[in-house]
Order: structure tokens, then C-alpha cells, then sequence
């Protein structure tokens, strides 16, 4: 027998997850540290409290809602670095360059011990604060300090049973195995499979069951990519099944269809001179529109279509960084990502440069960009969006701008300087969530507002595509 307790995600619409598997013998192994854009410090007080009893922590994916509190956690709890973490390399390297650009775009991660924090800690200077003073500042981890705290996690394959290290203050694991597997939603995101005596656990939340142009489908089924007839071993008949729905039925579209209405009206947005603003992760889910966007250029350009005209950018902090791992992980991605690689390395092989001498509209590597231009500073993304001398600007835009909350990052600037335009467009790639405290982020009101658009509209027999705001699936 085990228990589970949700520190964060479940029984609310917070994305933020945070979880404790307890084993027999005292064993904890904590399943990610979550924050979500509020990055309230209150969130995290049940964390601390479990720090001191924990004996390994599981790191899913590389996004702020499964590892944003890790380096604060690292920096402010005692003991947390004294605790194993485990993860994939994708989600150690990807997190690493996230948290980086979280900590130098915002001034809501430098969080704050509160006076009644304080209290319960029995700090010795409490009673030096004056009662005007409600909070002491955190300081945030410095760049350097987010990489050391990266670079103390072991990093795990995919189907590798690997028997972790024990924090110092844990009980014995007594054979406890965990094995990486493939969940289909993120580079190196991860299904967990737990083997602990009798105990068979599968921990699967966030995964994708189809098949994307950069990420392979989630690893339930065998083969590469996910793709075999059965379900793998280690994943078969579990004692315990512990899963979010989320990504679990696949679409009913295929992948084509779907991503042709949101080219679809991107075009019908730049034909016209205006900017799109599509607010993204800077790490995770960045590499699936990067890709898809540098590829309808490149197919475009082949063509006779209308984007090719318009400018493609992406925006964030740490882009370079973040690119720069994801060519070196392309084994982590789909087979065909993988062989789209091969083929642009075998080309000049060929007799005098022959091939499809890009007639298929695939130039360079999956991740050469030729049309997708990188933007790591935020006088780089002001000078792109400033009213040009002489008149209007007649040239369309498609800005890729991290973060998909629209509270930090260059997002949240991109879209203060096209928001008086009514030709202008802003895309959401997901459904934002509502946290359940009502502090919900820009990105959420504004889904609020189209859902409600959408409703008024589709009464009145009205195009809802016309609101502004077009929410597509990741």
C-alpha cells in the first residue's frame, strides 16, 4: 500500500503540480515542484513542511508549472539540496534556461517571507520589525546559482530502470526502482513508472497521446515513437494508476487540419499589415511552433503564398540557449524530426548538390532557422514594434513571445504595443487556467472574455473567428 497527496494541481484549476508518493517503510518521493504565474510563497509552505521526510524528488516536465519552484526551493528551504532529484537531460537542460529567464524577466519571482511566516519560524529579529513592515525580500537565485542547482540533478534515458540515491534523513529505499518513459507532451517529458516491492506505479500527468511534428506520441505503446501494437511491460496492469486526463483522447483532426486554420488566419492577419502575437512557453512547447512556423515559411516561400512577406520572430530571454540544446536533442524527438536531420547532413553528399534543391520547402535542418528570427533582448522586440517614421507600417508580423501567461517575459511587452490596433491579433496556443484563489493571469482573463464573445456571437449567428483571440489546441 501507498498514500498520494496532491501539495498542488488536483481539486483545482491551478496548473501547478506538486505531489507525494508515501511507500511502505516511510519511503516519500516527491513528483515535482510546481509554481504557477502567481508565484505566491504561500503555495509553497506545505512543501517545506514535507522537505525534512522526503527521500527522492522526480522532476516531469520543464515547465513552470512542474519545476518553477525548484530553485527557489533549492536557495530558501534547508535540506532541499541535500534531497536526490532525477529527471531527463531535455527537462534538466530546458528547465535550466527557463527558471534563468523567469528570474531576469520578473520581479514576482524575488518573493517574500511574511510577518506571520516569520512568527511560526520564530525568527529572532521578528521583533525588530516595525508594524508597518508586513514582508522581508527573498532575494532571487542569481543565473549562476539556477545552473549549479540544475547541474545537482541525475540525469535519467528513457526505459533505463535506474535504483536512485536516498536523501540523508530517509529511511531505507529497499530496491526502489524508477524508470523514465516518453509522455509524448514535451522534449524529455516523462511518465514514471515506480517499482517498489509489490508496488507497481505509473505516474502519468501532462502526457500526449498523439503524434506532433517535433515530439513522438506518449510511450504506452511500444516501438519507437510509441507506435506498437501492445502496451510496453513496465506500463502494463500497474497496481496504481495515478493520471491526469489531460492529452489522453487524440484529436479528431489529423495534425494537418489542424494546424491549417491557425496558418489559415495568421495570413489573413499579416495580409493586411497587422501583428500576430502568439504568447509561448520559453522552453517546453516553444520547439512544437517554432518548428511549425519556420516550416509553413519555408513551404510558403515555395509557393506563391502571402507569408513569406511578413516577418517571423521569436522572442525570449534565454532563445538562443533554449535552441541551442534542441539541436542537440534530436533523438529526443520524433523519428522524424531525427530523419528530416539525416537528410539535410546527407545532402551534400549528393553528386553536385542534387536533391530537392528545396523544392520541398525544407531548407537547412529542422531547426536552422531561415525565415524565424531569434530576439533575445527586449530592446530587439521594442525596436521591432515601434511606429516606423514616415507613416504606417505596411509589412505584417508574426511574434512568437515568451510567456504564455502574458505576465512576464517580452510577451507581456510585445502585447502593450499592438494592443490599440484593432488589425492586430493575439493567439492563445492553450487554454489557460484559473487558479482558485481568482488571481488569474492576463492571458486567462482574456480566454474569459472570448469564451464569453464566442457565446454572444454564435446567439447573433456571428463569425466568432472575428473576436480577436483565437485559443487553438497545443
Amino acid at each position: 500500500m501507498f498514500n498520494f497527496t496532491s501539495l498542488q494541481g488536483a481539486r483545482s484549476d491551478s496548473a501547478a503540480v506538486q505531489s507525494i508518493l508515501e511507500l511502505d517503510g516511510g519511503v516519500k518521493v516527491l513528483v515535482d515542484v510546481g509554481w504557477d504565474e502567481t508565484f505566491d510563497l504561500h503555495k509553497l509552505k506545505e512543501l517545506e513542511k514535507q522537505v525534512p521526510t522526503l527521500s527522492l524528488v522526480l522532476l516531469t516536465h520543464a515547465t513552470i508549472s512542474h519545476l518553477g519552484a525548484y530553485a527557489h526551493c533549492c536557495k530558501h528551504i534547508p535540506q532541499f539540496t541535500r534531497i536526490p532529484v532525477y529527471a531527463t537531460t531535455p527537462v534538466i537542460s530546458l528547465g535550466r534556461t527557463l527558471l534563468q529567464e523567469l528570474y531576469a524577466s520578473t520581479p514576482l519571482a524575488a518573493t517574500t517571507i511574511s510577518k506571520d511566516s516569520l512568527d511560526e519560524l520564530s525568527y529572532s529579529y521578528n521583533s525588530q520589525l516595525s508594524s508597518s513592515e508586513s514582508s522581508i525580500l527573498l532575494q532571487p537565485p542569481t543565473h549562476d546559482e539556477i545552473a549549479t542547482y540544475f547541474s545537482l540533478i541525475h540525469a535519467l534515458k528513457y526505459s533505463q530502470p535506474h535504483q536512485p540515491l536516498a536523501s540523508p534523513f530517509s529511511p531505507p529505499l529497499n530496491g526502489l526502482t524508477i524508470t523514465a518513459h516518453n509522455s509524448g507532451s514535451t522534449l524529455g517529458g516523462t511518465i514514471w513508472h515506480i517499482q517498489h516491492g509489490l508496488e507497481s506505479i505509473v505516474y502519468a500527468v501532462d502526457w500526449n497521446q498523439g503524434r506532433e511534428n517535433v515530439y513522438a506520441g506518449a510511450a504506452w505503446l511500444g516501438g519507437a515513437g510509441g507506435g506498437g501494437a501492445e502496451v510496453i511491460e513496465q506500463l502494463r496492469k500497474p497496481t496504481a494508476l495515478v493520471c491526469s486526463s489531460k492529452g489522453a483522447t487524440k484529436p479528431a483532426l489529423p495534425r494537418s487540419k489542424r494546424d491549417d486554420p491557425l496558418l489559415e488566419t495568421i495570413q489573413s492577419c499579416v495580409a493586411n499589415g497587422g501583428t500576430v502575437l502568439i504568447p509561448v512557453d520559453s522552453s517546453a512547447r516553444v520547439l512544437e511552433l517554432a518548428y511549425l512556423m519556420e516550416h509553413a515559411w519555408r513551404k510558403n516561400a515555395a509557393g506563391e503564398g502571402k507569408l513569406q512577406s511578413a516577418g517571423l520572430y521569436l522572442a525570449g530571454r534565454s532563445i538562443h540557449s533554449t535552441m541551442k540544446y534542441a539541436r542537440s536533442m534530436l533523438e529526443w524527438m520524433d523519428e522524424r524530426i531525427v530523419q528530416e536531420f539525416e537528410d539535410v547532413a546527407d545532402g551534400p553528399k549528393k553528386a553536385n548538390g542534387a536533391g530537392d534543391g528545396g523544392s520541398s520547402g525544407k531548407q537547412g535542418g529542422p531547426f536552422d532557422f531561415k525565415y524565424l528570427k531569434l530576439l533575445d533582448r527586449k530592446g530587439q522586440v521594442d525596436k521591432l514594434l515601434a511606429p516606423k517614421a514616415g507613416g504606417e507600417d505596411s509589412v505584417g508580423k508574426v511574434i512568437l513571445a515568451s510567456d504564455s501567461s502574458l505576465e512576464w517575459g517580452f510577451s507581456r511587452d510585445a502585447f502593450r504595443a499592438i494592443v490599440s490596433d484593432p488589425k492586430n491579433l493575439l493567439i492563445l496556443t492553450g487554454l489557460p487556467t484559473q487558479p482558485a484563489d481568482g488571481s488569474a493571469a492576463l492571458a486567462s482573463t482574456f480566454y474569459r472574455w472570448w469564451r464569453d464573445a464566442v457565446a454572444d456571437k454564435e446567439q447573433q449567428g456571428v463569425d466568432a473567428s472575428r473576436t480577436g483571440v483565437v485559443p487553438t489546441a497545443p
